[in-house]
């Protein structure tokens, strides 16, 4: 019996690339530069907002960024902080089905989504589903929308999330290349 990210992909697990499977089983911590970048006039301010609700830093630059990986009999926990004083956000996955049909439900902070999962040359891309906030559904065209995937290159795990508004564009993003401790 695997774990939980094994048993959700079943036979698929083996089509991601060996260190994302390493990463999936067991605990994990993940650490290193990333990038911070807002977009510019209103949609760059209204990413600042939002982003306070997740503990990215408020302005666009470079800042580190510490990932702990774990993982209940119900679901994958993610606790994020960025910076020496960030604050820490943790994200709940809970799995829905299996894979490829299936998705996670990722929560943070009254926000509820969820994501559709996509291999791609062993790399795990997010494709968003749907959107609760605060237990309210939101329509997809007037919800924010995350683009977020995980690759290795190098031996690291680079990652992007990078978050849109319908009628803003995008609104942030943060990306980086991340190392195993």
């Amino acid at each position: 019996m695997g774990g939980l990210v094994e048993n959700w992909f079943g036979d698929s697990f083996r089509l991601l690339d060996p260190l994302i499977q390493r990463l999936h089983k067991g605990d994990h911590t993940l650490h290193g530069p990333v990038q911070v970048d807002y977009s510019h006039g209103a949609a760059g301010r209204v990413g600042q907002i939002l982003s306070q609700k997740f503990g990215v830093p408020k302005s666009s630059g470079a800042t580190t960024l510490t990932v702990n990986i774990g993982q209940t009999d119900e679901c994958l926990v993610w606790t994020r902080k960025f910076g020496d004083r960030g604050e820490r956000m943790k994200s709940k996955f809970y799995p829905i089905g299996g894979y490829p049909d299936g998705g996670w439900r990722e929560s943070t902070r009254g926000f509820d989504i969820l994501l559709g999962v996509e291999i791609r040359n062993g790399a795990w891309h997010w494709k968003q589903k749907s959107v609760k906030i605060l237990g309210i559904s939101a329509p997809l065209f007037t919800s924010p929308e995350v683009v977020a995937y995980k690759e290795i290159v190098d031996g690291k795990y680079n990652f992007s999330v990078a978050v849109s508004l319908p009628g803003l564009g995008r609104l942030f993003r943060y990306s980086g290349l991340l190392a195993a401790l």
